[in-house]
């Protein structure tokens, strides 16, 4: 009978371990956590992702050797008590300081893709006056242009006229004279 037994006593045992593997096997586990001390059992063949800057990987004897010395640490003397709760107190203010910095950096950068903004629109307003006040100053500047051929004919008719007033001034003054020479000539002729 113990013949019979022994073949089933050894698939029973070898089924539990086979079950056992199979639901510990090829669980994934996040660790995002590294501000405290804190324990995930895993298995062979489990995936871990770690999403902080430094995480301790130990066997179970070896963990136990760890977390007698902290215990030992964490009930003994008040010096070292102090000295932990002090480290403690030091890594949250480090990390409320750094939260802090993390806000401020998130402030500073929307005000500072904000300004960038704002600067574009007002580079892209800018770029249109300007080429609005180009255009202008071109036409100013045919205008101008106009403007001195206009006055140089002007000027050019007003020496024109200059010389043309002399000459009939000229004309009307030697007119006048042969005129009154001419009455004065009649003049003496009828009385004589």
């Amino acid at each position: 009978m113990l013949k019979t037994i022994i073949p089933y006593f050894l698939i029973a045992l070898f089924s539990a371990g086979f079950m056992n593997n199979l639901s510990a096997q090829n669980k994934l586990k996040k660790i995002t956590d590294g501000n405290s001390i804190m324990v995930a059992r895993t298995f062979y063949a489990d995936t871990l992702l770690i999403f902080c800057d430094t995480v301790f990987v130990l066997n179970k004897p070896t963990f136990k050797v760890y977390e007698s010395a902290y215990d030992k640490a964490r009930t003994g003397s008040a010096n070292v008590n102090n000295l932990v709760a002090s480290y403690d107190n030091l890594i949250r203010k480090q990390e409320e300081i750094i939260n802090q910095k993390e806000e401020y950096y998130q402030d500073l950068k929307s005000k500072f893709d904000s300004l960038v903004g704002k600067s574009n629109i007002f580079i892209s307003s800018s770029t249109t006056n300007i080429s609005q006040i180009s255009s202008s100053l071109g036409k100013a500047t045919e205008n101008l242009v106009e403007t001195q051929k206009l006055l140089t004919d002007s000027q050019k008719l007003l020496e024109e006229e200059r010389k043309n007033s002399w000459t009939r001034t000229l004309k009307i003054g030697v007119g006048g004279f042969s005129f009154g020479v001419a009455v004065t000539a009649l003049i003496f002729l009828i009385k004589k």
